[in-house]
């Protein structure tokens, strides 16, 4: 076989892996990685907070967000069961910002009755922003499709609900390769300058579609990098 099949099944492999650490039951349960993981996660929120920070927008990737939900909403189908950080230990205003999120399409779709807490929301999360792209075979949208707020539902650009979710997809594109996106470094930018909430409406992202992309080029446009005001928790 050729490096491209290992490539690939290598990607399969480590998605199946990250669902079964974070699902796996342990005896006793402090072995269970995702004890260890959740508890390295919220004390670092409760660092934050000591340390004066009011505002905290967290990055989360994959598997990442799910860990993300888990310590901010908890999940009280886990064996032990994951409790939120408490409010008093975390920043007082948190923006999530998930892509590649796996909560719906990975998790909710094949667990109907497990999860739900995490559509609800919570005051842990002021605003709970989701970008996806067309392929992504792990994670897309967050809103199920038999919710009244699914982008398909209303506006395919932009969607906002009672939970404070909104979502977006920025196109073509897989589960891979997020960082080196100038969709997603767009929407990043946008989310770490901009006063919480955010809004993923907001962000014109017109000269990065394929119709763009396809036409003769034109002066570069004025883009420049601001600086973060803040911590971003990757």
């Amino acid at each position: 076989f050729g490096g491209g099949f290992l490539k690939i099944l290598a990607l399969v492999l480590d998605v199946i892996y990250d669902i079964t650490t974070y699902l796996r039951v342990a005896n006793p349960a402090i072995v269970a990685p995702r004890v260890t993981m959740i508890a390295r996660y919220q004390a670092v929120l409760a660092h934050l907070r000591a340390q004066g920070y009011a505002h905290v927008v967290i990055m989360a990737h994959s598997q990442g967000s799910v860990l993300s939900l888990a310590t901010l909403l908890g999940d009280p189908d886990r064996t032990p069961r994951v409790t939120p950080a408490p409010p008093e230990t975390t920043p007082q205003t948190i923006t999530l910002l998930t892509y590649g999120c796996p909560a719906t399409q990975t998790y909710g779709r094949r667990f109907p009755t497990q999860f739900t807490i995490w559509q609800a929301g919570g005051p842990s999360i002021a605003r709970w922003l989701n970008v996806y792209r067309a392929g992504d075979y792990v994670g897309r949208n967050i809103v199920p499709v038999d919710d009244p707020y699914n982008p398909c539902n209303t506006n395919p650009r932009d969607v906002s609900d009672p939970a404070n979710r909104q979502e977006r997809c920025l196109g073509p594109g897989h589960h891979t390769g997020y960082f080196t996106d100038e969709r997603w470094r767009r929407v990043a930018r946008h989310v770490v300058t901009t006063p919480c909430p955010a809004s993923l409406a907001d962000i014109d992202l017109g000269d990065l579609t394929v119709a763009a992309l396809n036409s003769p080029p034109g002066p570069p446009p004025d883009d420049p990098t601001p600086e973060v005001p803040g911590p971003v928790v990757y």
